[in-house]
């Protein structure tokens, strides 16, 4: 018994559809990296222990409280 070639035909149509929402969903993802990589260029985040809350658009410190590391521009100095 095989599938009539209406139904086959339907079932490679929804894979093929399935491909392209996966490619769809993936490009989005990179689109936000790359928004991402800009906004932490434009605020001078690129070297810094902070996260970008994309929720709230709140940045906070991964450092310890109180600044007592070095700051980014004192780690990268020889």
């Amino acid at each position: 018994m095989a599938l009539s070639p209406k139904d086959l035909y339907r079932l490679r149509r929804a894979q093929l559809q399935l491909e392209s929402r996966r490619l769809q969903a993936q490009l989005a993802q990179h689109t936000l990296r790359e928004m991402m990589l800009e906004l932490e260029r434009k605020y001078d985040l690129l070297c810094k222990e902070v996260t970008l809350d994309i929720n709230t658009g709140m940045i906070t410190s991964n450092g310890p409280p109180g600044g007592s590391g070095p700051s980014a521009e004192e780690a990268h100095e020889p």
